[in-house]
């Protein structure tokens, strides 16, 4: 593959608004609207944090997740007023998730050792955990690739007719033994596939919470780097977040507008919307005990609001009291959620992905609405982990990254044709004809010399005849097994860069590579990946010794 980094463009499957964010695209800007870092510190200090119950809090949960000493070093950076905080996170996803997932949290991490040493102030890199989630077949499966390297799911017991609640109170069933069983199954063995799945049984097992699952998971991975992990729906962190799940209701009638007038301004720029939310919308989900989203009951025409789950009916003052009383009934939306974060939180920088720089972008008047610091927007890293079984191949053939993605049938096809010379096809039909031809007038005169020499000069040149056609059908045997071979290979190649028709690392499990080059690999991974860089990398692991 020519070269280690691949520009993205919409050709890759990329909206136009993520294409313009990377560009900083002036049509844009003024739906970002990144200031300086200095102005965000400034006005970060000026908000009142609840600084010390928030490192009680993570402090409490991190512990019961067994996390390393560099996460406590972490949270105790967050007591300083000075103290700002690097924003990611991801929903808990089975084995660590897709390798996306550590990408986010070693971006955040090495974007805040970055900028304490720039701005000479306590950075935290923070990862919230998407526990109020309530999509279970998001998190409920992950590929990894087995011997053969061929993709295979692993995938948890799953009832697409079933509304679940909020992952932070699910747990694990016994398909998980079953899944862990078959990824042992599935992998070589080597070193360190014991290790990977000793690690594996300790950390996900039946009747335990998902969300702590994947909490000491992760931290057993990259819990060294000082990332500190956030549960969000947990009781203490629900006190903390009522007073603005109260807000969100209070404002619900001006969050529509804003969104309204921004979602105007976006389309009119030729930008999609990433969030479509009813006007009905408050930006809240209500758990009895699914997640159901609050809307304002339009059913009626009273003059004052009403709101509704679906089932039940709320006056304002009902609302909020529940809010206040059980706080851990409630839980914000994908629009709300980014400003919940900077409400809690010194948030100076968000990393995401394509799908969180589009809604951010829809949503940036509302942290003017609600007093807060707008969040300076960072994508997060984005590579393929090349291994050099298929690293060997794709240099064999010189291909680009889109012949091996968008266009791997066309590349195939191409291969194919060209493993067998259509002259040399045409040569061998030409040669036939002209051995008959030759061989005709060499029997006439056979024949003239003596007639009793017909019949074996017949049988002769049907022997002929047939030899040349048999070489012939050899050739194209052996071009069809060849073609097969080819065909297998470059079907797996194109599967290790791009399963599902979309980049690897949105499915494929960290715990995939863990398991066949070592933890070692994450270390080589933080320190290779390059945060600048807009494009999407490739990291081949040739380079990688560990």
């Amino acid at each position: 593959m020519k070269g280690d980094r691949i520009e993205i463009i919409e050709e890759l499957g990329y909206s136009r608004l993520f294409v313009d964010f990377l560009n900083d695209h002036r049509a844009l800007r003024p739906f970002v609207a990144p200031e300086p870092v200095e102005a965000k510190l400034l006005a970060l200090s000026k908000r009142n944090i609840p600084r010390e119950k928030l490192a009680d809090l993570l402090s409490n949960q991190n512990k019961s997740w067994q996390a390393p000493a560099e996460v406590f070093e972490s949270i105790a950076k967050l007591k300083d007023d000075r103290a700002v905080t690097i924003m990611t996170g991801q929903q808990a996803g089975l084995f660590g998730g897709p390798y996306l997932t550590i990408l986010k949290a070693l971006g955040a991490v090495k974007r805040a050792r970055r900028l304490e040493r720039e701005l000479s102030v306590p950075v935290v890199p923070i990862f919230w955990i998407a526990a109020d989630d309530h999509d279970f077949e998001e998190i409920s499966s992950v590929d990894i690739f087995n011997t053969s390297g061929e993709s295979a799911q692993l995938a948890i017991d799953f009832d697409p007719e079933t509304s679940y609640p909020p992952m932070g109170r699910m747990s694990y069933d016994s398909s998980i033994t079953r899944e862990i069983d078959r990824f042992e199954n599935l992998l070589p063995d080597n070193d360190f596939k014991q290790t990977v799945l000793d690690l594996l049984r300790q950390c996900y097992r039946s009747e335990k919470n998902i969300v702590d699952c994947f909490a000491e998971y992760l931290l057993s991975l990259i819990g060294h780097f000082g990332i500190v992990p956030l549960n969000p729906h947990d009781r203490d962190f629900k006190i903390l977040a009522a007073p603005f799940m109260e807000s969100v209701i209070g404002h619900h009638r001006e969050m529509k507008t804003a969104l309204a007038a921004t979602e105007k301004e976006l389309a009119g720029a030729g930008y999609h919307l990433q969030v479509k939310k009813a006007s009905s919308a408050t930006h809240l989900f209500i758990h009895r005990p699914e997640r159901k989203p609050l809307h304002r009951d339009e059913s009626t025409k009273e003059e004052a609001d009403y709101f509704t789950d679906g089932d039940s009916r709320f006056s304002p003052e009902e609302l909020i009291e529940q809010i206040n009383t059980e706080p851990y009934d409630f839980s914000p939306d994908v629009i709300s959620r980014p400003l919940l974060q900077s409400y809690l939180f010194p948030a100076v920088e968000v990393i995401g992905g394509p799908a969180e720089v589009a809604y951010f972008a829809q949503i940036m008047p509302l942290f003017d609405l609600f007093n807060l610091v707008r969040p300076q927007i960072m994508r997060r890293p984005s590579l393929t982990l090349v291994e050099s079984r298929f690293e060997k191949l794709w240099k064999k053939h010189n291909l680009s990254y889109q012949q091996v993605t968008i266009d791997i049938e066309r590349t195939i096809k191409s291969i194919v044709e060209e493993g067998f010379s259509v002259g040399l096809e045409k040569r061998l039909d030409g040669f036939s004809g002209a051995v008959k031809g030759h061989f005709k007038s060499i029997r006439e005169e056979l024949i003239a010399f003596d007639p009793t020499l017909n019949d074996t000069a017949t049988k002769t040149g049907e022997r002929i005849d047939f030899q040349i056609k048999q070489l012939k059908q050899k050739a194209l045997d052996t071009h069809k097994k060849k073609n097969k071979d080819v065909r297998r290979r470059l079907t797996k190649l194109g599967d290790h860069f791009y399963p599902h028709r979309a980049p690897a690392e949105r499915s494929i499990a960290i715990a995939y590579f863990v398991s066949r080059y070592g933890e070692g690999i994450l270390d080589f991974i933080y320190e290779s990946m390059d945060i600048d860089e807009t494009g999407h990398q490739l990291l081949t692991l040739s380079g990688y010794h560990g």
